[in-house]
C-alpha cells in the first residue's frame, strides 16, 4: 500500500511494462551458467512489515555467486537461505547492518569472501552494528561499507571477480 510503490505500478502499467512477482522457488536461466534463484518471499506472506516480504536472490554465474538479501530479517534470512552453501562470492548484508541483520550462523554457513553493507555515514541509527561487524569478521568474510568505501561495483567473468569503489580497486 506504499505510496512510492503504487507509482511505481502505475508507471509500469503507463509505459507498457510488464511486471512479474517474484516468489521462492522460481528461477531464471539467463543463458548457459548463469542463474538467478529467488529464495524469498514465499508466496502466502502478507506482513505489516515490508522488509519482510523482501526479495532474496541467489544469483550464479558459474564461479561466481551473489546473495542478496534486500532488507529481510534474520528470521526469514535463515529460512530462505537453509539450502545455500558456500563459499558464496558476496553477500549483501541486509537492514544496513543494523542488529536485525545478524545471522551468524548463515554467515559462516554461505563462507563468503566479501561483504557489503549499503549505509549512510554517520547514520542515526548507529549502523552497521558492532555485533554484526563482529559475527561478519569471525566468519572470515571481508567487509566493504558504502560509508567508508563509496560505491561498491562488482564484476565478474563467472571464474575471476573485480571489486571497483569510489575510493579505489580492490583486487579479488
Amino acid at each position: 500500500d506504499d505510496q512510492q510503490y503504487q507509482a511505481l505500478q502505475e508507471m509500469a502499467v503507463q509505459k507498457n511494462i510488464p511486471v512479474w512477482p517474484l516468489y521462492d522457488g522460481q528461477s531464471i536461466h539467463l543463458e548457459e551458467g548463469f542463474e538467478i534463484d529467488i529464495l524469498h518471499p514465499d508466496r502466502r506472506i502478507n506482513s505489516a512489515d515490508a522488509n519482510h516480504e523482501s526479495v532474496v536472490i541467489m544469483l550464479s554465474y558459474r564461479g561466481f555467486s551473489a546473495l542478496l538479501t534486500g532488507d529481510a530479517g534474520c528470521l526469514e534470512l535463515v529460512s530462505a537461505c537453509a539450502a545455500v552453501q558456500g563459499p558464496v562470492t558476496v553477500v549483501k548484508i541486509p537492514h544496513h547492518g543494523s542488529k536485525g541483520s545478524l545471522a551468524k550462523e548463515l554467515y559462516q554457513q554461505i563462507d563468503a569472501r566479501l561483504a557489503v553493507i549499503s549505509v549512510g555515514a554517520d547514520n542515526h541509527f548507529g549502523h552497521p552494528s558492532a555485533v554484526v561487524l563482529s559475527a561478519l569478521e569471525e566468519a572470515g568474510i571481508r567487509v566493504l561499507r558504502t560509508d567508508q568505501d563509496g560505491a561498491v561495483v562488482i564484476s565478474s567473468d563467472g571464474r575471476r571477480c573485480w571489486v571497483a569503489t569510489t575510493i579505489g580497486e580492490c583486487p579479488r
